[in-house]
């Protein structure tokens, strides 16, 4: 395989004023090379090569980068992969762009098999950013982030990681880079590539001690559900204004009125703009704006002196009208006058009264502390909190019970079984 040097593609990866380049900042880390050769790839016609290699791997490193910070909707930008020998880089958007993505397929469905395991780190952001763009549903991958969490890892960062286990240092100086701005710089694919350069090495580390701590079942329960995690779409409510700090106790009625109106202006202008509403307003900046006594005051606040937020005036001064015939808004616990529906439970503890239900989880998370406090492992690899939860709102009475909880398992089962039937029996 060919070098981003060698590469025909690498004639359009610059170099640009990295911090290290720069005059008085000789010092500032760079991201080491990587060990592996790296791939830059932006049009179909020189994706053969890269099918061919990949097709014979059943172990793939894998990672995205997205524009979260820089766009309303985020989407994903560049796909690094690594077989342990090449490392290529995707460039996502120029598919995109060029209404080319389906030349990107065959990937998918190697994705997409549980025949080729994907090795991630935090996969959850992938996952939903893959099937978000994509359609893509993973399966079949190992999350070292999550494999080390269950090994009772404290710090789990890939950088973290790394250093701990191999001395490898690996600098986050481009973690914030809007990842859709063209063209790429060699710092950029230094960058790039070291997030899955030295993932199998790890992956190998991990699964050895996930071995020897006997929670493979576990972790790959774990796997499987981080697999479902949802598709990446921008969720916005209406009533999230009531999540802005210390708004309850410094706004009137009237001023949250007027909160409301600015905080619906903010998105409507955050989605024209395909930017992220934080960084379209400050929540600081709403308050104050919600905070003018007049239209007088609100005309002269400094915000409105910018040329930009002078035309968009009109659209606050309506904002601020509507707002004074609006009625007080309303805490959205406050309309909550009836229960959610409940999904029906397949045995009755639910029914038991709530004090015992309390007690019930105090004992059933004291005892998961002290397992996991006594295997130096994580609480979530005795009993992940989804799996804790349904434990609290049924009542198994036998191993079998145990066994049809989703993500129990019986690995589990043979470990706690006996333990977690004992403590649901006094109760």
């Amino acid at each position: 395989m060919t070098s981003p040097e060698d590469s025909p593609t690498h004639s359009k990866i610059g170099r640009r004023n990295h911090p290290s380049h720069q005059q008085g900042n000789a010092n500032a880390p760079v991201s080491p090379i990587p060990p592996q050769p790296i791939v830059f790839l932006d049009d179909s016609s020189e994706l053969d090569p890269f099918f061919e290699s990949i097709r014979r791997s059943t172990l793939l490193a894998v990672d995205t980068e997205t524009n979260g910070l820089f766009a309303y909707r985020s989407e994903v930008c560049l796909i690094q992969i690594s077989d342990a020998e090449t490392i290529w880089i995707i460039d996502a958007l120029a598919f995109k762009k060029k209404n080319a993505v389906d030349a990107l397929v065959p990937l998918f469905h190697l994705f997409e098999s549980p025949r080729v395991t994907k090795i991630l780190h935090g996969a959850s952001h992938d996952i939903a950013s893959l099937k978000a763009d994509f359609g893509i549903v993973l399966s079949g991958i190992f999350d070292t982030q999550a494999a080390a969490t269950f090994l009772g890892r404290v710090h789990t960062s890939l950088a973290a990681l790394l250093l701990e286990e191999f001395g490898i240092a690996l600098p986050k100086t481009l973690q914030k880079s809007n990842w859709a701005r063209r063209p790429l710089h060699a710092e950029d694919l230094s960058y790039l590539a070291n997030d899955v350069a030295y993932l199998h090495k790890l992956q190998r580390r991990l699964e050895k001690d996930l071995r020897r701590a006997d929670l493979v079942e576990e972790s790959s329960l774990e796997f499987a559900r981080i697999c479902e995690t949802p598709p990446a779409e921008p969720a916005f409510s209406p009533d999230d204004f009531w999540k802005i700090r210390g708004v309850r106790q410094r706004l009137s009625d009237r001023q949250l009125a007027r909160l409301r109106r600015f905080f619906l202006l903010r998105d409507s202008l955050a989605r024209h703009w395909n930017r992220p509403p934080f960084k379209v307003l400050s929540n600081s900046l709403l308050i104050s704006l919600a905070e003018a006594s007049s239209l007088k005051s609100l005309r002269r606040h400094p915000l409105f002196r910018k040329p930009r937020w002078k035309k968009q005036f009109p659209r606050f001064e309506n904002a601020f009208r509507a707002a004074a015939e609006d009625p007080p808004p309303i805490p959205p616990e406050s309309t909550r006058n009836t229960l959610p529906e409940r999904r029906p439970l397949p045995l009755p503890y639910h029914h038991r009264p709530f004090e015992k239900r309390k007690q019930f989880e105090k004992v059933l998370k004291n005892w998961r502390t002290a397992e996991a406090k006594r295997k130096g492992i994580a609480t979530s690899a005795v009993l992940p909190a989804g799996v804790l939860e349904i434990l609290l709102l049924t009542r198994p009475s036998s191993r079998r019970d145990l066994s049809r909880i989703p993500g129990f398992g019986e690995g589990r089962n043979r470990k706690y079984g006996k333990a977690i039937l004992d403590i649901v029996a006094r109760f």
